[in-house]
């Protein structure tokens, strides 16, 4: 019986959880003043805080992964690294004494929280902005992006307690849902900045066109009571699921890249600095609207239901051994509908972006020292939609025109503390919002490390002349 159930409910999470194994929100890459077209990404607005004129972004890549379902037992992302072929679950061990030095052990939390997953990779490629003297900012970024998540999955899906549910026993599951999407994004960018009584205050709109390329989604739509039996078979009452997916890679003999949905979406932003100086502002306080958008899939994409109010079952043998994800929804179909095409309901769908609200606060508590503050709450979206892990950080830095350091302290969806630091060298940064992740060793639930190579204005000291912190300085004659 638990071999159905971890394939058909709990399947999406699992998968993804495993192939994310092999970032947020990089605070390091976007709360700093001289982070240029990057910090758009935050808030659109603070391109107009920028104390350059130009800024280009030759490469940015990060990665973020935390979850409360499972762990690797002590260690750490360079551990796993190194020793990642030896990865092992523990429930492929019935006795513990025989797990070997060298194996990795994934353990499974057993608690009676809701879980969640996310997993967040973005490549950020070539992109610039331009700052005019008259106010206005103007910018261009492309983005790769690869983002699952869920944040609501019901306790009881947990390992340890579907193992401890009695034959016959009947449990509840409450409405839950997850999606993952591989997209790419072409972004415009445009500021504009007006001078107040104490500051400025500062408008921000990106406007993102958006290819899809692969996309799943899973909606448990209401609560569904479930049962166990010794003979490996499971009963399923009220049950009411929608699935969602782009089929060009479900065949792992042939697979491919293809686009197969189109889409836009919206970030908008307004900051207002005050008492603003000739090297920067004193406070700084911001509010934006990130990911508000969709894309549709209408090109090799299927939606099923399963809509069975009254009591089903379904036997263990004929789901052993499948790998192909258009069997198992056939087999599924089959024997909860009685025909493998009669859980089709349409050839599209929509999925949303990881859509949230963030306020900002910068405070300058000298002249290179800040503390930035950063609040991220998801918003609610209809339909099929990634959703963006709730988030608060305090990150003091240094900054200098050449040098920046920073030490974020996050609270991840209120529960999941961590401590990152990140640090800027002329044109590279790099950085972690989870810093143990990478070097202790510990109950390891995720990761976040990102990097970014950038170039903006610079001079060398020629001819009598010199440059510091992007503006000419003029040498004394004798």
């Amino acid at each position: 019986m638990k071999n159905i159930l971890c394939k058909v409910l709990p399947v999406l999470f699992l998968f993804s959880l495993v192939h994310t194994l092999s970032a947020q929100e990089q605070l390091g890459l976007r709360t700093e003043r001289y982070a240029g077209i990057n910090s758009a990404i935050a808030n659109p607005a603070n391109t107009l805080s920028y104390p350059l004129r130009w800024d280009v972004n030759l490469i940015a890549a990060g990665q973020f992964l935390e979850n409360n379902y499972g762990f690797l037992r002590n260690t750490s992302l360079s551990g796993i690294i190194r020793n990642a072929e030896n990865i092992r679950a523990v429930s492929d061990f019935p006795d513990e004494s025989t797990i070997g030095d060298e194996v990795l052990l994934f353990d499974y939390f057993d608690n009676e929280r809701k879980k969640f997953v996310t997993s967040s990779t973005f490549v950020t490629g070539p992109s610039f902005m331009v700052r005019t003297q008259s106010g206005h900012a103007f910018g261009m970024f492309t983005n790769l992006r690869v983002h699952l998540s869920s944040q609501n999955l019901p306790w009881q899906l947990g390992y340890y307690h579907l193992n401890r549910i009695p034959d016959g026993a009947n449990v509840n599951f409450d409405k839950t849902d997850l999606a993952a999407m591989a997209w790419t994004e072409i972004g415009f960018h445009y500021g504009y900045s007006m001078s107040t009584y104490n500051g400025k205050l500062n408008f921000g709109v990106n406007l993102k066109v958006l290819n899809g390329y692969e996309a799943v989604g899973f909606r448990n739509n209401r609560s569904i009571n479930y049962a166990q039996f010794v003979n490996d078979s499971i009963t399923l009452e009220n049950l009411d699921v929608t699935v969602a997916f782009t089929n060009t890679n479900t065949d792992p003999d042939n697979s491919s890249v293809r686009r197969n949905g189109r889409g836009i979406a919206l970030d908008l932003g307004v900051t207002q600095t005050f008492y603003e100086t000739d090297d920067g502002y004193q406070l700084k306080l911001g509010v934006s609207l990130l990911d508000i958008g969709r894309i549709r899939y209408r090109d090799r994409a299927e939606e099923h239901r399963f809509n069975m109010p009254n009591l089903s079952s379904i036997v263990d043998d004929p789901y052993q051994d499948i790998e192909d994800t258009d069997v198992l929804i056939e087999q599924l179909s089959t024997d909860l509908l009685g025909a493998a095409d009669a859980s089709l309901i349409g050839n599209s769908f929509d999925v949303w972006l990881p859509s949230a609200i963030s306020l900002q606060a910068d405070y300058r508590i000298t002249k290179q020292l800040y503390i930035n503050g950063l609040l991220i709450q998801r918003l609610p979206t209809p339909e099929y939609a990634m959703r963006r892990g709730n988030f608060f950080a305090v990150s003091p830095r240094f900054e200098h025109r050449w040098f920046a350091a920073s030490l974020p302290m996050s609270l991840y969806n209120w529960q999941k503390f961590r401590f990152g630091m990140a640090f800027r060298l002329a044109f590279l940064t790099i950085g972690s919002d989870n810093i143990g992740s990478i070097l202790g060793e510990s109950k390891w639930t995720g990761t976040d490390f990102y990097m970014a190579l950038r170039i903006n204005p610079f001079k060398l000291g020629l001819g009598g002349r010199s440059n510091r912190g992007g503006k000419n300085v003029k040498c004394y004659e004798f």
